[in-house]
């Protein structure tokens, strides 16, 4: 019986995957992106909002990205106890088209998580990274490193 009683509580306390789904909007003076390109990097405030829902072929998917300029990059999640961890990740798009051709951006993931604290949602991102490729065949590409840090309260 008390066995039973325990594992009540501590299923009760464990968050769900519906703790996650949501608009999230980031803390800004707890919140940064900083972008590491050749040219140099900086540094500003996350702004924006996180909406993640949940996934059809893993437990989340982001539905919107603040540090994306595709609102609709689409990264899948799987969810264990408190924390969102990223298991896959590629969104290409045109960003822009010209005399040249097209620009297509991508963004690759390789370690995205989300981790619930209470009624906050801290992000970690140190494996993302945007390549922007322009030219008729895509011969001039620049790729820049996305370190994402930060607090956000559900909406």
């Amino acid at each position: 019986m008390r066995f039973v009683l325990a594992l009540a509580l501590v299923s009760a306390c464990a968050p769900s995957v519906d703790d996650f789904v949501g608009d999230w909007q980031p803390i800004a003076d707890r919140s940064t992106i900083t972008r590491e390109c050749p040219s140099g990097a900086t540094t500003t405030p996350l702004e924006g909002n996180l909406r993640l829902d949940h996934g059809t072929e893993s437990d989340l998917v982001t539905v919107q990205l603040p540090w994306v300029d595709k609102p609709t990059c689409a990264i899948k999640l799987d969810v264990m106890d408190d924390m969102a961890r990223a298991t896959s990740g590629n969104c290409t798009w045109i960003a822009a088209q010209n005399s040249s051709g097209m620009i297509l951006q991508t963004v690759s993931v390789t370690q995205l998580v989300f981790v619930l604290d209470g009624d906050e949602l801290v992000i970690t991102n140190t494996g993302m990274s945007v390549s922007t490729a322009s030219g008729s065949f895509g011969d001039s590409v620049t790729t820049c490193r996305l370190v994402v840090a930060g607090v956000a309260r559900a909406l």
